[in-house]
């Protein structure tokens, strides 16, 4: 974890189709940005979001996982090994 990518250290469960939405604006412009990079999926709008990112600073991994039909139930999430 890095000064790029710590505001998106924290773990969050999506209960609320707006915090999908927020999750995937910030995750568009941190891609956009150039602070993240997709290494797997997409951010596109599917029945299903699973997005792998990484930090382009310090590597770390994080991923967007959500079921768009009912627009919660999914997660953002740091990727630790």
């Amino acid at each position: 974890m890095c000064d790029s990518c710590s505001q998106f250290s924290e773990d969050k469960k999506i209960r609320l189709p707006r915090e999908l939405d927020d999750l995937i604006r910030r995750a568009s412009k941190a891609v956009t940005g150039g602070t993240l990079e997709i290494i797997d999926g997409s951010l596109q709008w599917d029945d299903d979001i699973v997005c792998k990112m990484k930090c382009t600073t310090c590597g770390q991994q994080f991923e967007l996982n959500c079921n768009t039909y009912h627009g919660r139930g999914g997660q953002w999430q740091r990727i630790t090994h």
